[in-house]
């Protein structure tokens, strides 16, 4: 089957190193993204560099080819999994980094920045899944999730998400088998959380997703933040099913008891309600936090009609 995501892109890094599950977590998020069941993009503009092939220069040789292949109507996608670090200035820690000469043989967040401006794509969705040196086994310890180099540049352009898996204080969790972040971030291209049920994965709909799931599951420990840049509508970034509208089910040893799709109506409905229940009260905390009513983004409102319109339906069944 031909993908409809050819002009799609993504580059996946898992470092490895002291942190096994990152490798985890990148292969399992890439194979989802190639599955031609679910998200359908083609194989060939899937990179997935992990352990020894997630050096430095390979990073940047990626970041260079999808610059070089991107157009303004692709959709682009990087994902990093693996260490962070503030030394004064942050940097991304590759596999073949030098403690000894950190400036030299790691990606900083100025060099990172200048390869993301250089993608010439109206849609780009960063996740960063980084965490500091010296993460315990049960946690991965973020310490600088959004870096200020980074938001920086992150204003000079358009059409940018950046979704990080925790606040700057807080620790991301991990557990068997991937991280807490990146298992809700593939329920969500599963298809879990999309409030339409057409077959497409939206970026908002993602977002509240993995902040409603990663909140609930490390009991209120761990916090997603989402960055913004100019998005004018809740666009789409991929299918959830190749083109189907039904989610296929998606489950993993993480609460899979909730994660998979239950056949008992009854109850399947109240899992839905209680979904789009949550996600209009992450709504309605966004639209509070404007001083004024007006300044409200459009699609901010258009998704909270929409979601009450589902409520109403959903309870009237």
């Amino acid at each position: 089957m031909q993908s409809l995501y050819n002009n799609s892109f993504a580059l996946i890094i898992g470092v490895g190193n002291d942190l096994p599950i990152t490798v985890k977590d990148a292969e399992a998020f890439s194979a989802i993204l190639k599955d031609q069941n679910r998200c359908a993009f083609a194989s060939k503009n899937v990179m997935t560099l992990t352990e020894n092939k997630a050096t430095k220069k390979n990073i940047i040789d990626c970041l260079d080819t999808i610059a070089s292949r991107a157009n303004e109507e692709s959709t682009v996608i990087i994902y990093f999994s693996g260490h962070g670090t503030e030394n004064p200035d942050f940097y991304l820690i590759p596999n073949d980094y030098d403690a000894n000469d950190i400036n030299n043989s790691s990606v900083s967040a100025k060099m990172f920045s200048s390869k993301i401006k250089s993608i010439q794509s109206k849609k780009i969705i960063i996740l960063l899944d980084c965490c500091h040196a010296g993460g315990q086994a049960h946690f991965k310890d973020i310490k600088a999730p959004l870096p200020s180099t980074i938001l920086e540049k992150f204003q000079e352009s358009s059409g940018q998400v950046i979704i990080a898996s925790s606040r700057k204080n807080e620790v991301s969790w991990t557990d068997i088998p991937y991280s807490i972040f990146t298992n809700a971030l593939m329920e969500a291209f599963a298809g879990y959380g999309s409030f339409e049920e057409d077959g497409f994965v939206r970026i908002i709909d993602l977002a509240f997703y993995i902040n409603r799931k990663v909140v609930e599951r490390t009991g209120d420990k761990q916090h997603p933040i989402m960055k913004i840049k100019d998005i004018t509508d809740n666009f789409v970034i991929a299918w959830y099913a190749a083109g189907a509208k039904t989610v296929i089910p998606f489950s993993t040893n993480i609460e899979s008891s909730n994660v998979r799709i239950i056949d008992d109506n009854a109850l399947h409905r109240r899992k839905i309600l209680e979904s789009y229940r949550e996600s209009l009260l992450l709504i309605e905390i966004r639209i509070s936090e404007y001083i004024n009513y007006t300044d409200v983004p459009m699609q901010l409102l258009k998704s909270k009609l929409n979601i009450e319109k589902k409520i109403v339906e959903w309870e009237n069944i």
